[in-house]
């Protein structure tokens, strides 16, 4: 508790501090001794003794503490904000941490050494000793403050020494001479007497970050530079006058993304690109400029996420002339539009194309959100999950429901060899095979979407990998169960809960997918087991069950599935299925090797509703009949670009308008004259253009340029012996793509072609 407690220094500040951090107090709660913050005061900070303590997670500490809590920057990093933050932090050589003393007085090799030069106290480790410093001076050259650079005489783990970077200015006042802090301080560019001439002279100027790149251009190759104190993200607006009418070229370092200093996790901004350091910079001085400047730029000379800048490619083999070829073709800085972080839609663009809840399944599933199936132990809602996304991978109906074709990765932690049985059971009764190439992908392994960050970080780059090789769009992933992909979070604990659907959240985000999770229910199937904010956070909720002493005609026992939520559709509805039984080989004892699949109900408990054959002309007749003649003279799978299911037979539009001549004229075409031709083309032109409008409009048929093919939907008067998909759960009745009239293109051409 009393870690950086005990220092005066620090005592006298923890009140300030915490308010910096955590806003203002609960004036109700707290006392001229302690003070209170939140709505239930569940933080306190002791005032007297410099300590903070939250009640609620039973931590505690001193202000470095609390400073690495909220900020996530440790050690030396805690030390600098308070600075940064105009915090007076002095070495007056009583500054201690865990009792030790941090502050000496030693030699300084640089050459710009002062014999009043004092070592700082650092949090951790072996004190920071200056080795250079760099002057900020005014357009007289008086000097307003100092950047330092401080090693500790530490190797780090990527092999360069361990560093901090301190403002101080000038005050006779202060311990060794310095004020370190620079709060109040005035702002200049770096090297501002030299950047003033360079604009008046209408050189290029380029803004860079940090004092070692600038000096790097200006001493060794001439080129007039200059960058901001205290690094990236850091430029204030005092800076833009001194650019007035220059033209500038701002470079970019080339960073990795930017981690979470908490949590480890990827950053991201709120519209979801990658947080980069470098570039955001970059970006946000250009856009301050452009106001003032005549000319801006914005370069990154790399893109290998190395933490690499323009010292780095210099030493790299660039050139002051490939520098200025870079820098003059690259685009003029334009400000990026406005972006509402409330994501605003204006009164006139109501209709505009914008996020909306669009269906992954129709009235079950959502895409891009987050959903839930759950259950009781052996209620199938496994079978059922699996079922649905086999569904979604093949662009298949799902209990007559309409699916969005897409790429599918099934993360199984539970049951995973049990799984793969479930998954050939499946191939085999659907007629699938190996060679299909379903977008669908399982991964039979554990994850921690709590315990540890960097394991969603590989699960989503892993997902997207996966999605890369897909011919369709991912549109869902799976994490089956909750329980098995949360060890050690406790589920009835909402601060548990919140982390792991926040990480879910991050996989949602970052793969552009539908998460769909797999739990349990309790024993009697009344309650999904849990902190109520599971189902408070959930997009979609599906809830299995057995139904006790129901039994469908082959003596199966029924199984009940309710959408209990549903986020852009009508709760409470519900649907029976079956597991069925399915061999799918024979063990070394030549006993039967089965597995289920998810199956309709027969008789007793059936909600399947008998579909409607659909009426037709005699002259729509002859058009399907034309379809059924080609598919059985040319049919084929269709190419997987189409994002059709492979069960489909298609068949190309031209063998379909010879199979509907050779159905709808008696002639010999040796006989036919030029004008007889040329009336009969228009004739099936029209009549095959008439068919095709109204068999779209009624599903029977659908298309997608060259291909055609008959949906399976039934025709009043019309039987055939095999239907166009075998799929028991109504995938016959999809349509795919463009099969929807007036979707295709000016069918003229087509209908007519030779």
């Amino acid at each position: 508790m009393g870690m950086h407690g005990g220092s005066d220094q620090f005592t006298a500040i923890a009140g300030a501090v915490a308010k910096e951090l955590l806003g203002e107090p609960n004036k109700k709660l707290s006392s001229n001794d302690e003070l209170r913050f939140g709505n239930k005061g569940s933080l306190s900070v002791d005032l007297k003794k410099g300590v903070w303590a939250d009640h609620s997670t039973a931590e505690g500490g001193g202000v470095i503490s609390l400073i690495e809590r909220e900020t996530g920057r440790k050690g030396r990093e805690a030390i600098d904000w308070l600075r940064e933050h105009g915090f007076p932090i002095e070495d007056n050589g009583d500054s201690h941490h865990s009792g030790q003393r941090q502050a000496q007085r030693s030699s300084d090799s640089n050459r710009n050494f002062r014999p009043d030069d004092d070592n700082q106290p650092e949090p951790d480790g072996p004190p920071m000793r200056t080795v250079k410093h760099w002057d900020y001076l005014d357009e007289n050259g008086g000097l307003l403050f100092q950047v330092v650079r401080m090693e500790n005489g530490v190797i780090g783990k990527d092999g360069k020494p361990e560093k901090t970077y301190r403002q101080r200015q000038p005050d006779a006042t202060k311990p060794g001479g310095w004020n370190w802090s620079t709060k109040g301080c005035r702002q200049v560019p770096y090297r501002v007497g030299e950047l003033i001439e360079a604009v008046k002279d209408g050189n290029i100027i380029f803004v860079v970050e940090g004092e070692k790149a600038a000096d790097r251009l200006i001493d060794d190759y001439g080129i007039p530079a200059t960058t901001n104190a205290r690094g990236a993200g850091k430029w204030v607006e005092e800076l833009n006058p001194f650019f007035r009418g220059a033209k500038v070229v701002v470079l970019g370092d080339d960073d990795p993304q930017a981690k979470n200093g908490k949590t480890g996790e990827l950053k991201f901004h709120e519209d979801g690109r990658p947080v980069y350091v470098g570039i955001d910079h970059a970006n946000a001085v250009a856009s301050n400029l452009l106001d003032v400047a005549a000319d801006v730029r914005v370069v990154q000379l790399t893109d290998r996420k190395m933490k690499e800048d323009v010292v780095d490619w210099l030493d790299q083999g660039g050139t002051p002339e490939k520098l200025y070829a870079i820098a003059k073709k690259a685009p003029r800085y334009e400000r990026e539009p406005f972006r509402s972080k409330f994501h605003a839609v204006t009164w006139a663009n109501l209709d505009a194309p914008g996020p909306e809840h669009e269906w992954l399944i129709k009235n079950v599933l959502t895409r891009s959100e987050i959903g839930m199936v759950a259950g009781p132990s052996k209620s199938g809602k496994s079978f059922l999950v699996s079922d649905m996304a086999l569904a979604v991978a093949r662009g298949v109906d799902w209990f007559g429901r309409r699916t969005l074709p897409g790429g599918v990765v099934y993360q199984a932690g539970e049951g995973q060899k049990g799984l793969k049985k479930r998954l050939r059971a499946y191939r085999q009764n659907h007629g699938l095979n190996a060679e299909d190439g379903l977008p669908f992908v399982l991964l039979p392994s554990r994850i921690d979407l709590y315990n540890n960050a960097d394991q969603t970080d590989e699960l989503i780059a892993e997902i997207r990998h996966w999605g890369s090789t897909f011919p369709v769009k991912l549109e869902l992933v799976v994490i089956d169960t909750w329980a098995t992909a949360t060890p050690g979070a406790n589920e009835n604990d909402g601060k548990d809960v919140s982390v792991i659907l926040e990480r879910c959240a991050r996989i949602r985000d970052a793969t552009g997918a539908a998460v769909l999770i797999v739990h349990h229910m309790n024993a009697d199937g009344a309650k999904v087991r849990g902190h109520t904010s599971i189902l408070a956070n959930l997009e979609n909720v599906l809830l299995v069950r057995q139904v006790d002493g129901l039994h469908d005609g082959d003596n199966r026992q029924i199984r009940e599935a309710v959408i209990s939520k549903n986020k852009d559709g009508e709760d409470g509805q519900s649907f029976k299925f079956v597991l069925k039984s399915v061999t799918i080989g024979i063990d070394e004892d030549h006993d039967p090797i089965t597995s289920c699949v998810v199956a309709r109900t027969n008789g007793d408990g059936s909600d399947a509703p008998v579909p409607e054959r659909a009426q037709i002309s005699d002259a729509d007749a002859l058009m399907i009949r034309a379809i059924e003649r080609a598919v059985g003279e040319t049919g084929t799978k269709p190419p997987l670009a189409t994002g059709l299911p492979q069960t489909l037979r298609v068949v190309e539009l031209k063998a379909v308008v010879k199979a509907y001549d050779g159905l709808a004229f008696d002639f010999a075409e040796t006989e036919e004259t030029p004008e007889a031709r040329t009336k009969r083309m228009n004739a099936r032109r029209q009549a095959m253009k008439r068919s095709n409008d109204k068999l779209l409009r009624k599903e029977l048929i659908g298309r997608s340029d060259p291909w055609i093919w008959l949906t399976g939907k039934p025709i009043k008067g019309m039987r055939r012996d095999r239907p166009p998909v075998d799929d028991e759960q109504g995938a016959g009745q999809q349509t795919v793509g463009n099969s929807v009239a007036g979707a295709g293109p000016d069918f003229d051409e087509p209908w007519g072609a030779d």
